[in-house]
């Protein structure tokens, strides 16, 4: 079909455009978790694994993005804010974020009470090398249910007006790695304000009871609010993956994640 043929050429450029980006903060932070790893070091093959997750699922949304450009808007106040100056974009970033870590925690908890929507979920969490790179590591139709469930709810009132670029670059491309890092640090007594390498670790601890705490991308305080939150030890990096699931790897893997299985 020829919108297909004129736009697989942007699709790709679209699926590959944030790689340098992730590249360089995947090999910045792949540094620090040499030194002070919380877990078994990866393999390069789990990389490059999580970077193809990456590829098909910028495939998809791109396309997505495409087929469907314009999504219906409310009239909202956010619409008419003028942001300038540091302290402007800092303000409308933080409320931006605030409002999307709400609608990440409830989707995230349906995505692991729902079957559906946990079998799209589950390879995100099969890693039992957890590491920076597992940001990435999603399958295609997680990628777009969060599409539906996030994006486009916040697109649809307006919330999007609040983000300048360049926050938006360091809160949603890179914040995802340092979150997934495999590092021995935690933010001590700043935990429930930020989530961090061990705040997260628990999430995707081997133990099941963990999976189904700490769900916050941003603020462990609204787990601390809805009753997920788990307070992290002082030493408390546990061993990561899902009970009774292998780690998902090589091209068998690949395929399953278009499939999400």
């Amino acid at each position: 079909m020829p919108i297909f043929s004129n736009l697989s050429w942007e699709w790709l450029r679209a699926a590959t455009s944030p790689f340098p980006l992730y590249l360089a903060t995947v090999l910045a932070i792949s540094i620090a978790e040499h030194f002070w790893p919380a877990g078994p070091r990866p393999a390069l093959r789990d990389r490059l694994f999580n970077f193809a997750l990456a590829f098909l699922g910028g495939l998809a949304m791109a396309a997505f993005n495409s087929v469907f450009a314009s999504v219906p808007t409310f009239p909202s106040p956010f619409a008419t804010l003028h942001l300038q100056g540091f302290w402007a974009w800092t303000a409308g970033a933080l409320a931006y974020t605030i409002l999307w870590d709400l609608f990440q925690y409830a989707f995230h908890r349906l995505q692991h009470r729902v079957p559906i929507l946990w079998r799209t979920h589950a390879l995100h969490h099969d890693s039992e090398v957890f590491h920076c790179s597992d940001a990435l590591r999603n399958t295609v139709w997680a990628s777009l249910t969060q599409i539906l469930f996030i994006g486009v709810p916040l697109v649809a009132i307006g919330a999007h007006h609040l983000l300048h670029p360049t926050a938006g670059v360091l809160l949603f491309s890179i914040f995802g790695f340092y979150n997934h890092a495999n590092l021995r640090f935690g933010h001590g007594p700043l935990t429930p304000l930020l989530s961090g390498p061990q705040f997260h670790r628990l999430h995707h601890a081997h133990d099941e009871s963990c999976q189904s705490r700490n769900f916050a991308t941003f603020f462990p305080c609204i787990d601390m609010l809805f009753g997920t939150y788990r307070r992290p030890a002082p030493q408390d990096f546990p061993p990561t993956g899902v009970p009774g699931r292998r780690q998902s790897s090589g091209l068998r893997s690949l395929f399953a994640a278009v499939l999400a299985r």
